[in-house]
């Protein structure tokens, strides 16, 4: 039996606004792709939504659980799904090679598809195991990964964050002004990612200060979107 306090209840509220809010971002950019078939689009949208179902779908059934019958989601669940998650760093990628880099295109898929798949590999193996190993399920709404997971986690962000600020300086030096204020607002938007994840990771910032972190990946989920997609309302003000 679990009781949430005031201050838990506000995490999780905050979790499902940044999951909602990436779910309009990813939606649109897939809606975006079936008008102007840019297969980029679609790759993008499919990476955020991809990441916030699988990562972020089960903490929130398990809050509507605590809720309703004061007991979580099983932890399993969580440890099942966590791990198809990775799918969005190679959309990710294909989307990435497909902008810049078309002639590394095939290395660096097959370097980022090997260290998906030996994440992947050593999870079910030490899954198969004891699962128990993997973590634990804290609250119902938290889960405490053993250490190899958040090597794994750093591992994708720093392929993030490469790959995207590569991305964002070729767009910022181009003499194209559209192309340049696209690559500033996802230089923008990657800021406020590797800064959410470094206070929620390195840094810990506890109690109410919670807000910090989720309103900087909420953020990094709007500058991303306008960076993509830049709706002509926003060209008119800023070019």
């Amino acid at each position: 039996m679990i009781e949430l306090t005031t201050l838990e209840h506000a995490q999780i509220i905050f979790l499902i606004v940044n999951v909602a809010t990436t779910h309009v971002f990813s939606l649109y950019m897939i809606q975006k792709y079936m008008k102007k078939k840019v297969n980029e689009l679609l790759y993008l949208g499919s990476a955020f939504l991809s990441s916030a179902i699988l990562n972020y779908y089960p903490f929130i059934i398990s809050y509507i659980l605590i809720l309703l019958t004061q007991n979580p989601l099983d932890g399993i669940i969580v440890k099942v799904t966590f791990p198809i998650s990775f799918v969005w760093i190679i959309l990710w990628i294909v989307a990435y090679t497909k902008l810049v880099h078309q002639d590394k295109r095939k290395i660096i898929l097959i370097l980022v598809s090997v260290f998906v798949g030996v994440f992947e590999i050593n999870y079910w193996i030490i899954f198969a195991i004891s699962p128990d190993i993997i973590g634990n399920l804290v609250r119902g709404y938290y889960m405490n990964w053993a250490s190899f997971i958040g090597l794994y986690l750093l591992g994708s962000m720093i392929i993030l964050l490469i790959s995207g600020f590569d991305f964002s300086y070729r767009a910022i030096n181009s003499s194209d002004k559209l192309t340049k204020l696209k690559g500033k607002l996802i230089a923008i938007a990657l800021t406020f990612t590797f800064f959410g994840v470094f206070f929620e990771s390195i840094i810990i910032l506890h109690g109410y200060w919670f807000i910090v972190p989720k309103t900087l990946h909420i953020l990094s989920g709007l500058f991303m979107y306008l960076g993509f997609v830049l709706p002509k309302s926003i060209r008119a003000k800023f070019l």
